[in-house]
C-alpha cells in the first residue's frame, strides 16, 4: 500500500494531511500548525509516517511548471526561481522540500501546483491588454489561483449533480473561495473558463491584506509620489491593504461583523459587492447559472454573510432559505444548502479537501508512482 504525506504550506498556517493508502483515498491522520512550527513539525512526520510519496502545495508554477512534478536536485534551483512570483507562500514551499531533502526521505517528493487547474483557461480570460512583445518575453498571463480548491467545489458539485440525478455536461457553475484569500471561477461542465485571480494572487476580490483589483495607474502615481520601491508597494497592496488596510482594526473578518466602526462596515460591504460584481459577470460569461458552490473559512463559518452576498438575486434564479434554516445534507462531507428546492440557481456551503485534490492530481498525472 503506497502511504502519502501531503504537505501544505499557507501563508500563516502550516497543515498536513497523512494518506496511509493513496488508492482508498482515505485520512488517517491530519494537522494545521503556525508557520513558526513547520521544521519541527515536518521532522516529526518524516519520524512517524515513513511515506512513500511527500506531495508539496506550491501557489505559483509560472509557465513552466503546472503539473505534478518530481523533485530531484537537478531541478530543486527551478523550483527555487519561482520564489520570485510568490515570495510570501513558494519561498515556504521551498523549504519544506528543502527540508525533507536534507532528512533524505525514502520516499519520493513531488510538488503540485496551484495554478493547474486554470492552465488552460480560454486565450480571452488568459490574457491582458500588453504589447504581444512584452507578453511574450516574460510569459505574462492571467494564472489563476487556489486551483486545488475550485477543484475540490467542483467535486463536490458532482457529487451533489449525480445524486440529485442533474445533468453536468453543459452546467454553469461559480466556485468561490473566501478565506484570508479570496477567488471565484467560472465553470462550464467541468472546465473553468474565467477566474478572478491574475498574474498574480492580488487581482481580484477584496482580500484580508490584498487589494484586488486596483488602477494601475494609481499604482504608478503612489510609487512616484511616495517615491517607493517595488518592494515597497508590493508590500502595501499586498500586505497592508484589504479589509485590514480599510477598516484600520484587523484582518480577522470574524472580528470585523462584529465591530460597529464605519470603516470596518465599509470594508464587509466592499467585500460583499465585489463578489456580486464578480458574480454578475460571469452570469454572463457562462450564458446563465445553475448552482453557486461556497467554500473557506468565511463561507464555512458564517451562514449569514453568505447569505448576506446572494441576497436580493432572485431576478437571476436566486431564491434563498433563511439563514437560520438552512438545511444540511451530506455528501461524503458537509453540505449546507442555502437555496430552496424552487429556486433555479443552487447554492451550497460546502467544505473542501484541497489535500484529496492535490493527491488526485498526483494520481491522474503520475499513476505510476501510486
Amino acid at each position: 500500500m503506497t502511504k502519502s504525506l501531503v504537505l501544505n504550506c499557507g501563508s500563516s498556517t502550516f497543515k498536513w494531511e497523512y494518506y496511509p493508502c493513496v488508492l482508498r483515498s482515505r485520512v488517517s491522520s491530519k494537522g494545521a500548525v503556525p508557520i513558526s512550527e513547520m521544521r519541527a513539525t515536518l521532522n516529526l512526520l518524516m519520524s512517524e509516517k515513513n511515506a512513500d510519496i511527500y506531495i508539496v502545495r506550491f501557489v505559483h508554477g509560472g509557465n513552466d511548471f503546472f503539473k505534478p512534478t518530481v523533485v530531484t536536485k537537478q531541478n530543486v534551483r527551478d523550483l527555487s526561481a519561482l520564489i520570485e512570483l510568490d515570495p510570501l507562500h513558494n519561498r515556504l514551499s521551498v523549504e519544506v522540500i528543502a527540508a525533507l531533502f536534507d532528512e533524505e526521505p525514502n520516499g519520493v517528493v513531488i510538488a503540485v501546483f496551484d495554478t493547474e487547474f486554470f492552465h488552460d483557461l480560454p486565450i480571452l480570460a488568459q490574457s491582458y491588454g500588453l504589447s504581444e512583445a512584452l507578453r511574450a518575453e516574460f510569459g505574462i498571463r492571467r494564472f489563476g489561483f487556489h486551483g486545488f480548491a475550485h477543484r475540490a467545489m467542483l467535486d463536490t458539485w458532482l457529487a451533489l449533480s449525480a445524486s440529485a440525478e442533474i445533468s453536468i455536461v453543459d452546467s454553469r457553475i461559480v466556485t468561490i473561495q473566501l478565506g484570508s484569500g479570496c477567488s471565484m471561477a467560472a465553470i462550464r461542465g467541468e472546465r473553468p473558463i474565467d477566474t478572478t485571480m491574475g498574474f498574480s494572487p492580488n487581482e481580484g476580490l477584496l482580500m484580508s491584506t490584498r487589494c484586488g483589483d486596483i488602477d494601475s495607474g494609481l499604482v504608478t502615481w503612489l510609487q512616484r509620489r511616495m517615491n517607493l520601491s517595488a518592494e515597497q508597494i508590493s508590500y502595501m497592496l499586498n500586505e497592508r491593504s484589504g479589509w485590514l488596510g480599510m477598516s484600520m482594526e484587523s484582518k480577522d473578518f470574524s472580528i470585523l461583523l462584529e465591530s460597529e466602526s464605519d470603516k470596518a462596515r465599509l470594508a464587509v460591504e466592499l467585500f460583499c459587492y465585489r463578489i456580486r460584481k464578480s458574480l454578475g459577470a460571469y452570469y454572463v460569461a457562462l450564458g446563465g447559472l445553475d448552482a453557486i458552490i461556497l467554500s473557506g473559512g468565511i463561507a464555512e463559518n458564517s451562514l449569514a454573510t453568505c447569505h448576506r452576498i446572494l441576497d436580493g438575486l432572485a431576478f437571476i434564479g436566486i431564491e434563498l432559505i433563511e439563514h437560520k434554516k438552512v438545511q444540511s445534507e451530506l455528501v461524503n462531507i458537509p453540505v449546507h444548502r442555502l437555496t430552496g428546492r424552487s429556486s433555479k440557481v443552487g447554492a451550497w456551503i460546502v467544505s473542501c479537501n484541497e489535500s484529496k485534490a492535490m493527491l488526485d492530481s498526483v494520481k491522474s498525472k503520475l499513476p505510476e508512482y501510486i
